[in-house]
């Protein structure tokens, strides 16, 4: 197990952090491209909704999301 396996509850609790920062980043309303998925998410901080656009889900992302207490919209 590493640090950066979300199957574990360090790795999870670093991909939280990871994404709640990254997330704070992003304005109302923007958007995060994900190149290995080819897809974006528009991030909308008062609904705690990211909606997916592109080409195929990432269920790695929308396990960490959820988990930060966000809603993935597809």
């Amino acid at each position: 197990m590493t640090d950066y396996d979300i199957n574990n509850p360090t790795g999870m609790k670093n991909a939280v952090e990871w994404t709640n920062d990254m997330l704070s980043r992003i304005k109302q309303g923007g958007c995060w491209f994900v190149p290995r998925c080819a897809s974006s998410y528009t991030i909308d901080h008062a609904n705690k909704t990211a909606t997916r656009h592109g080409m195929m889900p990432d269920s790695a992302i929308t396990r960490v999301l959820t988990e930060c207490g966000w809603k993935v919209i597809d």
